[in-house]
């Protein structure tokens, strides 16, 4: 903390901090997960962690530990609380064109009023959908979707697609070739340590206590 007039609040397992700033060097954290308004802020032992576990997701904490010269319990604790956070998620991957599944299309849709989450609600529940977000621009929901033929893709769009209620329009472009999908996307590992805005309220929380 660099102002002596924050304060320090305990809500069980929460400690909340109020101030200006707050000073976060670049040193191992033993009070756990960083919070700066609602934005989790890595260590370097984090995103060292973090690094590992992208690059084999079985890899075991006591390599790790090995690897980054730490204790095993270290490893384990701070992968418990990037997890529960919602930083990280341990699960494994499939490969939808390993499996046959080489029709890949992303598809824009217009929706009726200004309700897309009514549509997107309907939209989540079918199987061939992998990806949907609400977005700007020329269409209000962008959907990927994977199917093995043309001919599940035609059935998809002509009888899935048309029953799903308060779409007004959509537009198929069909993949050719993906250039980058990665899982271990590592463009976080970047994020600045040192908090110098207190945002709306000066909120800092801090997650964990030991």
């Amino acid at each position: 903390m660099h102002d002596s007039s924050n304060m320090l609040r305990h809500n069980g397992n929460v400690r909340t901090i109020t101030g200006r700033t707050l000073r976060l060097s670049d040193r191992l954290w033993p009070i756990g997960v960083i919070i700066v308004n609602d934005v989790v802020v890595l260590d370097r032992l984090d995103k060292e962690i973090l690094s590992c576990i992208q690059r084999d997701g079985r890899m075991p904490f006591t390599a790790i530990a090995e690897k980054l010269k730490v204790a095993e319990g270290t490893v384990r604790k701070r992968v418990a609380r990037l997890v529960e956070e919602g930083v990280a998620r341990i699960t494994g991957v499939v490969d939808p064109f390993r499996l046959g599944m080489n029709f890949v299309a992303m598809v824009g849709i217009s929706v009726e009023g200004d309700s897309p989450e009514r549509v997107v609600s309907e939209l989540v529940k079918l199987p061939e959908v992998r990806y949907v977000a609400i977005c700007t621009g020329a269409y209000d929901i962008m959907m990927e979707v994977v199917l093995k033929s043309n001919n599940e893709l035609y059935e998809f769009l002509t009888h899935k697609l048309r029953k799903v209620p308060g779409i007004a329009g959509s537009e198929t472009s069909l993949v050719l070739k993906v250039c980058k999908e990665s899982s271990a996307w590592n463009g976080w590992a970047g994020i600045e340590e040192e908090g110098g805005s207190h945002g709306r309220d000066g909120l800092y929380e801090v997650a964990g206590s030991g």
